[in-house]
């Protein structure tokens, strides 16, 4: 059974801003991260973000939606998967901080 996996990401750049620099972070990914992960379909709606991509052959749906203040992520994750659900959100974390952090 999909088990959803929600955080948050706290930043200090406004909505415009930080939308801004996750749209140019999430496009500058390649569709192939690895041979393991495959970004399937990615689209932005307003300053909401809705995306699926394989991994381990398994679907993971999921959305980012952009705040003054915060992104909130959800993920939904096959059963396969949420074996790792605690070390998930640790990953995204880093690598949208990073998209964050750049100017």
């Amino acid at each position: 059974m999909p088990q959803p996996v929600t955080f948050t990401i706290s930043h200090r750049l406004g909505k415009d801003e930080a939308a801004r620099r996750l749209r140019k972070g999430f496009a500058d990914l390649p569709t192939n991260f690895t041979p393991l992960f495959r970004i399937n379909d990615q689209r932005w709606t307003g300053d909401r973000f809705d995306f699926s991509l394989s991994a381990l052959a398994q679907l993971i749906t999921g959305t980012v939606e952009v705040f003054d203040d915060n992104v909130r992520v959800e993920l939904i994750l096959p059963s396969l998967l949420a074996r790792f659900a605690s070390q998930i959100p640790g990953l995204i974390q880093r690598e949208a901080r990073l998209m964050l952090e750049k100017k």
